[in-house]
């Protein structure tokens, strides 16, 4: 039983490998995330022959926006991964300000050049460091800090900074609401330069 399991898995695994390798080198669920993802991967020319999907979440999701690689290629060599960007449609309470269709443009492109900046970093770990990322994100509050600031310092330090800096000054009053906002860089800490030393 265990053998048909681990087959039909690898048949569906192929499968979607075969269909996400298929598209574009960028592809868009939604025509609003092509222009501001155009010019976050500007400042990420290492990431230009990756391929990577802009995609929505239709419900409430416990996040705004996230980076992740396609499960199906994780275990594939690095040139073979996919990677998505996942936007949440819909979300809870204060955090619906959030949504990356209620930011301004320099927002839409400040959070997008942070999911980037994840995805640049999954490009330069083999797949057992980022499954050890993703449990340690997931258990570790102090891992999750160190390495989403981090994340945005990549960003910032890349030219971002005044598209972080606007994502910031319109969503960390929400995000602090929500007991997220130590996660991320306040507008003060911004202007300060504070923990992004290039």
């Amino acid at each position: 039983m265990f053998g048909v399991t681990v087959g039909v898995i690898l048949i569906f695994a192929l499968i979607d490998i075969a269909y996400v390798h298929s598209k574009k080198e960028l592809s868009y669920d939604n025509d609003i995330y092509q222009q501001p993802a155009l010019l976050a991967l500007e400042y990420y020319p290492e990431l230009k022959d990756r391929k990577l999907i802009f995609r929505s979440r239709g419900k409430a999701t416990t996040w705004a926006h996230k980076a992740v690689p396609r499960v199906s290629t994780l275990l594939l060599p690095e040139r073979y991964r996919v990677y998505q960007v996942l936007i949440a449609e819909d979300q809870n309470g204060p955090l619906i300000a959030t949504l990356f269709k209620n930011l301004n443009p320099n927002s839409k492109v400040g959070v997008l050049g942070h999911e980037l900046a994840h995805v640049l970093d999954y490009s330069s770990m083999s797949s057992v460091e980022i499954l050890n990322l993703g449990i340690q994100y997931y258990i570790s509050d102090e891992y999750r800090l160190d390495y989403e600031r981090a994340t945005n310092c990549i960003a910032m330090n890349r030219g971002l900074r005044p598209h972080i800096m606007s994502w910031s000054e319109e969503v960390y009053n929400y995000l602090e609401q929500d007991n997220r906002g130590r996660y991320y860089h306040s507008p003060q800490e911004i202007n300060e330069g504070v923990g992004c030393d290039e």
